[in-house]
């Protein structure tokens, strides 16, 4: 399983494809490649396959021309179209029509020599390659020196032996621990260390041996069940239920009307709704409800402290200019006096003097 992020289908855009160069096959000595505006998102397979031309995006390389082995044969994968979508600029491309005669070229099966009869098979673990040589009279090649090289399907390659075990006819025998295709090249040679004949062969396991089983395997069933305290089921442990019958079939049923709730809920919200956008909010105001107990207390008492010390100064300077006021006072009222009594005793001279005047 592989998660892929992106759209498996690329287009709408120009894509510069680039191209490994030391792969040879139906790409080898070809030069630039035209550009294309879509493409197909494909993973790079294992074993022997070989990407020679790709699209480089952020994350990985995403194929555009891969091939691989596939018994004696090659399978391409080529993740753009032919050029009516988009690899439009392809048809008009010098390369194109001899590109194409290649890849069908390279996946054909290399023809075996005429004097050579090979036989394959898979038994267990176990992959067989039967070869019989002939010469040119219909007579038996024996005793040949032999070369063989066989290739697992992760590309790693090892010598194996071939044994004759009849008239011209030679055998090897190798363990087959993965999927994929296996691969086998033989050189023979006869005394005089000249070369007989060069045969390919191939010994392909598709899947895993588990999914080749076609029959039951009861005694397993059974070993697995005692092992782990399980039981077998029998036929006559099961019951035939039909899914879609409604016979006593109970429908849920809710003991309290929605619509109360719901239009309780929707009321609260208008209001809620209408406050928030008629209401105005104090941010100071909100900020010092969440304001901490002590840091309240502490901010309280210095602001009472402030206020005593300004009533405190404010009693300093009006006892300051209280004894002034009150001088000043003091002094008015005190020539208010002398005036009264200097206009009484001159008023009193004059009564006087009036009498004198009249007694004369």
């Amino acid at each position: 399983a592989q998660m892929n992020s992106r759209s498996l289908l690329q287009e709408d855009r120009e894509f510069i494809p680039a191209q490994n160069q030391d792969l040879s096959g139906p790409v080898k000595d070809i030069g630039a490649i035209p550009a294309i505006n879509g493409y197909i998102v494909t993973g790079k397979k294992s074993g022997l396959a070989q990407t020679p031309w790709f699209i480089p995006v952020k994350d990985a390389d995403d194929p555009l021309l891969a091939w691989w082995n596939y018994g004696l044969g090659k399978s391409i994968a080529f993740t753009s179209d032919l050029g009516q979508r988009w690899a439009t600029q392809w048809p008009v491309w010098s390369g194109f029509h001899s590109f194409w005669e290649r890849c069908v070229r390279f996946t054909m099966r290399s023809s075996n020599p005429p004097n050579s009869l090979v036989t394959t098979s898979v038994e267990g673990d176990v992959g067989n390659i039967d070869i019989e040589l002939l010469e040119g009279d219909s007579g038996y090649l024996n005793f040949m020196r032999s070369k063989a090289v066989l290739v697992n399907p992760s590309g790693h390659s090892e010598t194996i032996q071939l044994q004759q075990h009849g008239p011209g006819r030679y055998r090897a025998e190798f363990t087959v621990d993965q999927t994929g295709a296996w691969l086998v090249y033989v050189v023979f040679q006869n005394q005089e260390g000249d070369i007989v004949s060069r045969i390919p062969a191939a010994v392909t396991m598709p899947f895993d041996k588990e999914f080749a089983t076609t029959q039951h395997n009861t005694a397993l069933l059974k070993e697995v069940a005692r092992k782990t305290g399980g039981r077998v089921l029998s036929p006559d442990d099961l019951t035939i239920e039909s899914l879609f019958e409604e016979d006593g079939l109970m429908m849920p049923e809710s003991p309290t009307s929605v619509w109360d709730l719901l239009a309780m809920l929707a009321a609260s919200i208008l209001i809620l709704d209408v406050a928030v956008r008629r209401l105005w909010i104090d941010k100071s105001s909100v900020q010092s409800m969440f304001v901490p107990v002590e840091q309240a207390t502490q901010s309280s008492v210095e602001a009472l402290k402030r206020v005593h010390q300004e009533r405190s100064k404010r009693t300093e300077k009006s006892v300051e200019v209280a004894p002034k006021k009150v001088t000043q006072v003091t002094q008015e009222r005190e020539k208010h006096k002398d005036a009264e009594q200097t206009d009484s005793l001159s008023q009193l001279l004059k009564k006087k003097r009036s009498m004198e005047s009249d007694d004369e």
